[in-house]
């Protein structure tokens, strides 16, 4: 017996989308659909007969039309009804979306297929590397990552912030790369890199990671990593960066023929963080998670840290650990509402009012999606769930983090599963998710309230200015810190404008549960490494808290093992 098939086509040779014949189920409501088929004689058109109906019937329909899953199935347990579903991707178009929408039931009376409205397509054909992932994905680890011997010397790149991130560990027999800083890279002091992982997709961790791999280097990154910053590369960067890039396919272990062994896990930071554990072959471990959030209002790391510390064996442990918020003063400024207490606001609607969530850091404003998409998901006017008009960068990160869950290799990530409560809705492809763009604000009625999520820079976009007008206005992160609201906001004089900054905004660790964690380490006789601050600052750092000297380390310095 054959299992669920797929087929894909072309409608009368048309360029601008394609259609997918599907025998498996759909698994999203089906409450909808069952209504507008009950009563229906059981036939329906073909495939192509029902786009000849829509190119015919609604023509400005069909050339919005990006892509169309025709799902033909039975499920008596939830649907009394044979189902066909026309799962239809539709360009950011609203009033198209909304004149499909309102049409959805005459057209299953005509055609027997009912329309379920989608947005913009996510995956698939998304600038060719969803062609080239199958093959990317298939590469075996072990093709990258290579044995370096016994630890020892661990030393950041720089001495401080300036020039990015970059830690080199270096072994016996060779030399890892952990992340590139801005780039390109220096020339390496010991033997050439064997390899390099990238935490994330942050400029100052993977700005010199296309040089490295025109230079020949092997990356290893998650695919949320790779996927957003092959949408930042020119054509000749993207072919250097596939030639040579692996990715990791979830918690992966990786078996050496030295004896050595090399991990990764899921990290809070920005989607797609992940840290990578290397235990040499005498049992020696580092552990370098890249930039690090232990606790905010979004979610508690903290757990997961103590769980992959605990796995690790015996042996010398070396911890490299982001310091960014030590020595530094405490964000907390007048507003210190939590995420929840901001967020949760929008359960019951905008109130008429546009809210604008505006940050310089593109998790920040992708975690508050998620959550606003969750709260908002039966929340709006007349009936009708809230638009959410997305700035070109978080934008950008939605659809590659739904890539990754679309092909089981994001799924471990913590907060996208708590902030869903365990159900990954289509958070990405939704009808009500739309670029942040002038043509799509041309076509929402200026009565009707949106939620906006972008960063100062997507203010300029022609006819947001007057949509801001007595909006509530939410400052993130170190955004709200600033002494003077952008000058764009204030012009357009909205109604309220609130600070929303403390350590339970920030995406790094709070000098609290830093100097928690390093006390914990240095009980249990772990090394710790301190990256991204300035040597002098966390010196005075270390000698304010009393942490042991020993074992707590500057990255000004190269940690010698022995």
């Amino acid at each position: 017996m054959f299992g669920p098939r797929t087929w894909t086509f072309r409608h009368r040779w048309k360029r601008h989308f394609l259609y997918e014949r599907v025998t498996k189920p759909y698994f999203g409501s089906l409450r909808r659909a069952t209504e507008a088929l009950e009563g229906l004689d059981g036939r329906c058109m073909l495939e192509s007969q029902y786009l000849d109906f829509i190119a015919q019937s609604y023509p400005d329909i069909y050339h919005a039309l990006e892509w169309v899953r025709f799902h033909r199935f039975s499920d008596p347990r939830r649907s009394p009804v044979p189902l066909r579903l026309a799962i239809t991707s539709l360009a950011p178009r609203p009033s198209i979306r909304d004149w499909l929408f309102e049409e959805r039931q005459n057209i299953a009376r005509c055609t027997g297929w009912y329309p379920l409205v989608q947005g913009s397509r996510a995956s698939g054909g998304h600038n060719g590397l969803d062609r080239a992932l199958g093959g990317i994905r298939a590469r075996p680890l072990r093709g990258a990552i290579k044995p370096i011997g016994k630890l020892r010397l661990v030393e950041a790149s720089s001495d401080g912030e300036s020039c990015g991130t970059c830690i080199r560990v270096v072994g016996e027999n060779g030399t890892v790369l952990l992340d590139s800083g801005f780039g390109p890279l220096a020339p390496a002091p010991h033997t050439p890199a064997s390899y390099m992982v990238l935490s994330h997709f942050h400029g100052d961790h993977s700005g010199g990671a296309v040089s490295f791999a025109a230079s020949g280097g092997k990356l290893v990154a998650s695919v949320p990593t790779l996927t957003y910053l092959w949408s930042t590369l020119s054509v000749e960067d993207r072919i250097a960066l596939l030639e040579s890039v692996y990715t990791w396919k979830g918690a992966d272990r990786v078996a050496l023929d030295d004896g050595s062994e090399v991990g990764s896990f899921p990290v809070f930071h920005a989607p797609g963080s992940t840290g990578i554990w290397i235990k040499d072959p005498v049992g020696n471990t580092l552990v370098y998670f890249g930039d690090l959030c232990l606790a905010n209002g979004f979610y508690d790391y903290r757990p997961v840290v103590e769980t992959v510390l605990s796995t690790l064996g015996g042996g010398k442990k070396i911890v490299v650990l982001d310091a960014t918020m030590a020595g530094r003063k405490e964000q907390a400024i007048e507003y210190r509402d939590t995420p929840g207490e901001v967020l949760d606001a929008l359960r019951t609607g905008t109130g008429g009012r546009n809210a604008f969530f505006l940050s310089d850091q593109p998790e920040a404003l992708f975690y508050c999606y998620l959550r606003v998409f969750h709260l908002t998901l039966a929340v709006g006017v007349h009936g009708t769930p809230v638009r959410i008009l997305a700035g070109k960068s978080v934008y950008e990160l939605i659809r590659s983090t739904w890539r990754a869950v679309l092909r089981r290799s994001w799924d471990a990530d913590p907060v996208a599963k708590w902030l869903g409560h365990g159900d990954l809705t289509n958070y990405a492809e939704s009808q009500r998710l739309y670029p942040l763009t002038s043509e799509v604000l041309s076509e929402i009625k200026t009565t009707e309230p949106v939620v906006v999520m972008g960063s100062p820079s997507d203010l300029s976009v022609t006819g947001l200015s007057q949509r801001l007008e007595w909006a509530n206005v939410y400052l993130l992160g170190t955004l709200a810190t600033r002494g003077e609201t952008p000058a764009e906001i204030s012009e357009a004089k909205p109604r309220a404008v609130m600070r929303v900054s403390s350590p339970d905004w920030s995406f790094h660790s709070s000098q609290e549960n830093l100097v928690s964690l390093i006390n914990s380490l240095s009980d249990q006789g772990v090394y710790v490494y301190l990256f991204h601050n300035y040597p002098e600052r966390l010196q005075k750092f270390i000698k304010r808290f009393g942490l042991d000297s020993g074992k707590v380390l500057t990255g000004d310095k190269p940690l010698t093992i022995t």
